[in-house]
């Protein structure tokens, strides 16, 4: 007891003495702990966030986006019937229409449905007056967006402007008025409604009925009169507001979602039609009739009768309210079920089924078997099936999980290695210092075991304080700087603190294992001697020359002895020196490929003065020409900025469509790579985009436009910083005239943008919202925040690394090498010729680390920026030049005045310390 007890007091009195070196000890531990936990931290935390808006939702598993037919209801029965039958026992299948439409000028995506979905539902909803098949339910943060460019408020019941590309609504209503007897339906509708005697009714029914092709005729004309426009806009109340786990990204760069009731769209479709309906159109009907019947008199007396009744514009007014209530009859129908084709219609109204699948099977095993039933059929109309990983709306926050794992592991481990280097030469020279103790213990007959023991616990001490505190600020820090980047991408719950302790005990385990075993290492040579021999100073194993040429150069002399007397801690030097060196260009190097991206978006997409997004069906041309009448305007160039879901090498993701025109004043991709244009029969695709589709230049790609799906091959693949997408020439889609969705605009000289701007917010009808070059340069920095965050961090933690590294290292340098400056101060040398042997040492070997150093920063700030990837933007890694020369002068300054710091304390070493030495 009394022996644990002393050296226990020895231990106190040890900690106390060289406290300045173990101080450094516990500092890089605990920045090596508070990088990992702290990110460690982060990943689980994210993840967990995620789960909790997925789990929520009711994610599911598997999408299967197909082309529908809606004429073969038998086909697409059979076709559900196979998912529902390999999806498992304890699977769910739901089916929706994947519609992409606009919200005002927002780019949506519809998520249409005949009942409110089960699979990848809705959460913390707010509605009224709203039923499982009378539902619009729009996304929270899309309502925030929409409220903050109108400057308008918003209330439950309130209309938004939703819009679709007429083509996707025409193929609709004309697969409805294909069907004969929904037609007749319509027909008995419309004569029982009429004033006329039962025989006139039931003559004129025959008719129509016996002639439904040139009703159906009718009715698709008066469908193309209604969408004769490329969109069609309704307003429709909104009776919920919510979350989505589709609407996980916030919906600056991405399509967000809304939950719509395929009653309520059809039903609204064929009301806004019968409003529009012209009563020429059936006059023409009963003209064609009227040449038919020629021969049969009694159907020639009754066409003549009801060409009179229509060509009254009294009656047409009348015609008019019955066809409403016809309409009323149909929407009647359409909500109580009362139509057994439209019921049919309505059950088969879906091109993407969702799957929940069985969890004991196998996720990917049911694609490839997906895949492969539709290529069996003989018309495969399978446009994509993806999983979690693979689809669009959840792809970005899928793989920043990944990459939040990733950079929990590529990171820190510079700061570990040099943190064990660290504990390293401090416990050499600790033990090197402690010879003449260890001698002295030994001889008055502690065991060897103890003595071990006495060490271990010393190291095991400033071990475990620097991971209490890594352990403490760690999860306190980082995922704080991290949630910067979440809150910007993602609508998911607010950060909560996330204490990782199983990684802790985990991290505690290995390194204190790691530090007891270098200890052990260390000290089993010096266990190893005898009391005597373990009792005797080791020599300072100086050898000099006295030659007058020698004497000149003893400092240069002294330090290339010392750095190959002290190897081990010479390549310690360089090693940490090497890592600060490569971490502080790595945090550099990341602004200059920032610069450089932005740089580039600069020259080839946001060179504008002004930006405008413009309202809802703007026609070509029309905003071109009301905005320069504008004073101020010099030049403006519309283009269409769409969002649809892009297939290629079996992949499918969410992506913007640029629709520009050839001679663009504005956009171009390398103005020196074949003057900046590709081949007009085909289309260019962002890196990556093509990286996330894995496509390549001569591969095709497949979406939807206008209703048709298109394809296209891939003609050039270049790098864009944040445009990212799929940049089609307007001269490529002749076939499609598409509403402008936006406009470049240039200013006159000697004009302000700012007011320019006023100007034409006040005067432009069509447009939406207006922003300058520097608002546009701003938003990007506002996005960019999270990883300017991020490199601050780098930058911090690496001179933090480099200044206790430095220090410590110092420190070591100086305490092993007193009696060396004591022998020294003795022999005459003055105090210039000391130090400047300590500071050539070290600087030196700063030289050589930071030199080495510059070769691992560009690897460096691949790894961290490759596995820190963001949906919004692409990297172009790239190092100036000037930052290496930054870098280099950083580490060397900060080496010099550590040295310099330490070479004052010369003066308080005291000559008698070389007597002390065994000569």
């Amino acid at each position: 007891m009394r022996l644990a007890k002393t050296l226990f007091t020895k231990c106190m009195r040890d900690l106390r003495r060289n406290f300045k070196q173990f101080i450094s000890v516990i500092f890089i531990v605990a920045i090596s702990c508070t990088l990992y936990i702290g990110l460690e931290a982060n990943a689980q935390g994210f993840e967990r966030r995620v789960n909790d808006v997925f789990t929520k939702g009711n994610l599911g598993d598997v999408w299967v986006t197909v082309n529908p037919d809606f004429n073969n209801f038998e086909q697409m029965d059979q076709d559900y019937k196979y998912l529902e039958s390999i999806s498992g026992e304890h699977s769910k299948l739901e089916t929706r229409l994947y519609l992409p439409s606009n919200i005002s000028s927002y780019s949506v995506t519809g998520l249409i449905s005949d009942k409110l979905p089960k699979i990848n539902t809705y959460s913390n909803l707010d509605a009224k007056n709203y039923s499982d098949r009378d539902f619009f339910f729009v996304d929270t943060t899309l309502i925030a967006k929409y409220k903050e460019l109108t400057g308008g408020a918003f209330a439950l019941g309130d209309s938004l402007p939703l819009s679709f590309q007429t083509e996707s609504l025409k193929s609709m209503a004309y697969s409805v008025l294909e069907n004969e007897e929904t037609v007749k339906t319509l027909i008995s509708s419309v004569i029982t409604s009429l004033e006329l005697s039962q025989n006139i009714k039931d003559l004129l029914k025959s008719i129509l009925e016996n002639n439904v092709s040139t009703v159906q005729q009718l009715l698709k004309t008066t469908v193309d009169g209604y969408l004769k426009e490329d969109t069609v806009q309704f307003e429709i109340p909104v009776n919920g507001v919510m979350s989505h786990p589709e609407n996980i990204e916030n919906g600056t760069f991405s399509s967000s979602s809304y939950l719509l009731s395929s009653r309520l769209l059809v039903a609204t479709l064929f009301t806004d039609i019968a409003q529009g309906f012209e009563p020429q159109n059936l006059i023409k009907v009963f003209e064609e009739l009227k040449l038919k019947y020629q021969d049969n008199q009694l159907a020639l007396t009754l066409i003549n009768q009801v060409l009179k009744y229509l060509n009254d514009p009294k009656n047409q007014a009348t015609i008019q309210v019955v066809l409403g209530v016809v309409i009323n009859d149909v929407v009647f129908a359409i909500n109580h079920n009362s139509n057994e084709f439209i019921e049919s219609f309505l059950t088969h109204f879906y091109n993407q089924v969702c799957i929940k699948v069985d969890p004991a099977l196998d996720t990917n095993l049911i694609i490839n078997q997906i895949n492969s039933y539709y290529k069996r059929k003989d018309t495969n109309n399978l446009l994509a099936v993806m999983d979690r990983d693979g689809y669009g709306p959840i792809m970005g926050v899928i793989n920043d999980i990944t990459q939040a794992q990733q950079l929990t592991f590529a990171f820190p481990i510079i700061f570990f290695v040099v943190a064990i280097l660290i504990v390293l030469t401090t416990l050499g020279q600790l033990i090197l210092r402690e010879r003449t103790q260890i001698g002295t213990m030994k001889a008055l007959g502690i065991s060897k075991g103890k003595i071990l023991s006495y060490y271990l616990l010393i190291m095991d001490i400033v071990c475990t304080l620097g991971l209490l505190i890594g352990s403490i600020l760690g999860p306190a820090i980082l995922p704080h700087v991290m949630n910067i980047k979440y809150t910007i991408l993602y609508t998911i719950p607010s950060i909560s603190f996330v204490f990782p302790w199983k990684v802790i005990l985990v991290v505690f385990a290995i390194i204190i294992s790691l530090v007891s075993l270098l200890t052990y290492i260390l000290i089993r040579k010096e266990l190893s001697y005898s009391p005597s021999e373990s009792m005797r100073v080791a020599s300072p194993h100086m050898k000099l020359k006295a030659t007058k040429k020698n004497i000149k150069n003893t400092s240069l002399m002294m330090t290339f002895r010392n750095i190959k007397v002290h190897m081990t801690k010479s390549i310690m030097v360089v090693i940490g020196v090497m890592g600060c060196t490569a971490l502080l260009i790595c945090g550099l190097g990341i602004d200059d490929t920032i610069n450089y991206g932005k740089n580039l978006d600069i020259k080839n997409y946001l060179n504008s003065d002004i930006s405008i997004s413009l309202n809802t069906g703007v026609q070509q041309g029309e905003a071109k020409e009301e905005l320069e009448k504008i004073q101020g305007v010099e030049l403006a160039e519309e283009y269409t900025i769409s969002h649809a879901q892009v297939t290629g090498n079996n992949k499918s993701i969410n992506t913007p469509l640029y629709f520009i025109s050839m001679k663009s004043n504005f956009y171009g991709y390398d103005d020196e790579y074949d003057g900046g244009h590709w081949d007009v029969t085909k289309v260019a695709i962002t890196e990556q985009k093509a990286e996330k589709l894995g496509v390549k230049e001569g591969d095709r790609l497949s979406f939807v436009l206008d209703g048709k799906v298109k394809s296209f091959e891939i003609d050039k693949v270049f790098y864009a910083f944040s445009s990212n997408g799929v940049i089609i020439y307007n001269e490529t889609i002749k076939d499609i005239t598409l509403n402008p969705t936006n406009v470049w605009v240039n200013i006159k000289e000697g004009y302000n943008s700012q007011e320019v701007k006023e100007l034409i917010l006040e005067n432009s009808k069509l447009t939406y919202s207006a922003m300058t070059y520097d608002e546009n340069m701003e938003r990007i920095d506002g996005y960019m925040s999270s990883v300017s965050q991020m490199t601050l961090t780098i930058k911090i933690f690496a001179i933090l690394l480099a200044v206790v590294v430095l220090i410590n290292l110092a420190i070591l340098n100086f305490n092993e090498r007193k009696r060396d400056i004591a022998t020294l101060r003795v022999l005459g040398f003055s105090r210039f010729e000391i130090a400047s042997s300590l500071i050539y040492e070290v600087m030196i070997l700063t030289t050589l680390g930071a030199l080495i150093g510059l070769a691992f920063g560009l690897p460096m700030e691949m790894l961290v920026l490759g596995i820190n990837k963001v949906e919004l933007i692409d990297w172009q890694y790239v190092i100036y030049p000037l930052t290496y020369v930054i870098a280099f002068f950083l580490s060397f300054l900060t080496a010099f005045i550590v040295n310099v710091l330490i070479s004052f304390k010369i003066d308080k070493i005291s000559m008698s310390e070389s007597l002390k030495s065994v000569e």
